[in-house]
């Protein structure tokens, strides 16, 4: 294992298949990450992908965090109609549990 550091206002860019975490934040300012999915579908790598579907926070994330959190795909490939189907599953199950309010 290596710490990979650098001076405020630096970037560090890495594969989704590199095994990585962090530290607890303790400055002063914000820390911030910028999130990208820039391989494509064929080319991702995962053993298996994280699925919000049934999770206790599920209900508090909005369109746009579910967007960010949806595993890689490309329309109109094999991939892609599994994300778009797990996305409407989830989609329902919000609509419903948001009737029980």
């Amino acid at each position: 294992m290596q710490r990979i550091g650098g001076p405020a206002g630096s970037a560090i860019i890495f594969t989704e298949a590199l095994t990585h975490g962090t530290l607890p934040w303790t400055g002063k300012g914000e820390r911030r990450t910028l999130f990208m999915k820039v391989s494509p579908h064929p080319l991702s790598w995962a053993a298996g992908y994280f699925d919000v579907v049934g999770k206790p926070w599920e209900r508090e994330l909005t369109d746009k965090q579910r967007l960010i959190l949806e595993p890689p795909s490309v329309p109109g490939t094999p991939g892609a109609a599994e994300s778009r189907q797990r996305w409407n599953q989830a989609e329902m199950a919000k609509a419903q549990a948001n009737a029980k309010l």
